[in-house]
């Protein structure tokens, strides 16, 4: 979005009217806080849970666990984050807490990637995380698996936040939805969505 180019993908924007041209002044603004989110909150969190994770116990043998231990803990991990981000998105969007928090990350009605961590850093902290964080702190498991969550937890963020469909990866028309019309689409993978309306 901040060069237009290569303009092929223009035809992949979801709000194809929006962002155009993009506000240098508020993408600067978004890299700079989600910078410190992911280096300073990040980290803190990070240090959290590695100390309350040590106490837990996680493997870090360098033998993997089996396919199936792996991908039923990050069906785990994934239902406990689902759990988690819907709760706290959902209250995000009380009065209060929207207007002290959550309203900052929503100055993108059409999200680009960069706004992915434009939050409060509360916000950043307690629903984005401690959201990662959550399924592995009670599932525990190996500490390449609770990597591999962590890497797709911020690409889901990232592509959530994009602004683009591309045919070759998964639908974020979901998120982009919740972008702009803010009362709807709580959710990350849809779940709690689906069933809460």
């Amino acid at each position: 979005d901040l060069t237009g180019r290569p303009r092929c993908l223009a035809k992949y924007k979801i709000q194809s009217d929006k962002n155009r041209p993009l506000d240098v002044g508020k993408f600067k603004r978004a890299v700079a806080l989600g910078f410190f989110n992911q280096i300073v909150v990040s980290f803190l969190a990070g240090y959290n849970f590695s100390t309350i994770i040590t106490m837990r116990g996680i493997s870090t043998s360098p033998e993997l666990p089996y396919f199936l231990d792996g991908f039923f803990r990050f069906v785990g991990y994934l239902l406990c984050q689902e759990i988690w981000f819907y709760t706290t998105h959902r209250l995000l969007h009380t009065p209060f807490l929207y207007k002290h928090i959550h309203k900052l990350h929503h100055e993108w009605s059409s999200p680009i990637a960069a706004a992915s961590f434009y939050v409060h850093p509360v916000e950043h902290y307690v629903s984005n995380s401690v959201g990662a964080l959550v399924g592995p702190l009670l599932i525990g498991g190996h500490l390449f698996v609770i990597l591999l969550w962590l890497l797709l937890v911020v690409y889901v963020n990232i592509i959530d936040h994009s602004g683009y469909h591309f045919p070759f990866v998964y639908s974020n028309e979901h998120h982009d939805f919740h972008h702009h019309y803010f009362v709807c689409n709580f959710s990350n993978f849809e779940i709690l969505d689906r069933l809460f309306g």
